[in-house]
């Protein structure tokens, strides 16, 4: 289901803190593998916490720079997939339904799912991993020569898997 395009107020757009810092954690999936993630801490009171999934070949420090601006008006947690970063690399549970329960195992780790609604920003292949949870929506932005517009699409994610299915 696609929603109609989404205007963005760039003046609204916080500030990097460049003294921001990550703290490192891990959390065991299949009793053996350990998918590490980065929580850049954040208010947990001023709206859905946010999740950043990198895409191919890259690693949660990919969204430093998004993260370190994000978490001053939000609680912000960007994953290491498995097969990146510090992350395990196992030889299997790489598709995309696989690497979906990685995300939620990361957002029930990190206290995430305790919240209610949250928000999953995937580039690339992250944004794929995102959709393969079938918690989705897709918002696609308007796209125009400015380099601010280059995004192209969000992806976000309510983890609630009853009212998804329902």
């Amino acid at each position: 289901m696609d929603a109609p395009p989404l205007a963005l107020d760039l003046s609204s757009v916080p500030p990097p803190d460049p003294s921001a810092a990550a703290s490192a954690f891990v959390v065991v999936v299949d009793a053996v593998e350990r998918i590490a993630f980065h929580d850049w801490g954040g208010p947990s009171t001023a709206g859905p916490p946010i999740i950043l999934i990198h895409g191919l070949s890259g690693t949660s420090w990919t969204w430093a720079p998004v993260a370190r601006r994000l978490s001053s008006v939000r609680r912000v947690v960007a994953m290491d997939l498995r097969g990146h970063g510090i992350s395990d690399a196992p030889t299997h549970g790489y598709d995309p339904d696989t690497l979906a329960e990685d995300v939620v195992a990361v957002a029930d780790g990190s206290g995430l799912t305790g919240q209610g609604r949250l928000v999953v920003a995937g580039h690339g292949f992250g944004a794929i991993v995102a959709r393969a949870g079938k918690l989705v929506v897709t918002v696609t932005l308007p796209t125009s020569d400015s380099a601010a517009d280059q995004l192209t699409s969000v992806t976000a994610l309510v983890l609630s898997r009853a009212a998804a299915l329902a």
